[in-house]
């Protein structure tokens, strides 16, 4: 996929690149290549926030080790054995940006 470079596009380049693949990086310094991180985890972590439900991989929480999110004792504290999911009362656009992958 190629990106058309604009001077000063650098940024829009990227939130549009964001915007297709999140957790890409547009590499300015090999040639303007494109990586993709993925989850590497086959371990999906169910949210439900504020009715909201989301899906991620618990590798993809993990990238973040600064955040609650990664860490196990914190979500222990909202998982609902019955419905196997972790529960926030929360507003779901915000926590949407929280999860956003690099």
């Amino acid at each position: 996929m190629a990106v058309k470079k604009k001077k000063g596009g650098g940024l829009a380049n990227q939130n549009l690149l964001h915007a297709l693949l999140p957790g890409a990086k547009l590499d300015k310094k090999n040639g303007g290549k494109i990586s993709v991180k993925m989850g590497i985890s086959r371990d999906i972590v169910l949210f439900n926030v504020g009715g909201t439900k989301f899906e991620t991989y618990r590798s993809t929480l993990r990238s973040q080790p600064n955040s609650p999110l990664a860490d196990d004792i914190f979500l222990a504290r909202h998982y609902n054995e019955d419905r196997k999911e972790y529960f926030f009362d929360r507003d779901p656009d915000v926590f949407k940006v929280r999860i956003k992958p690099n």
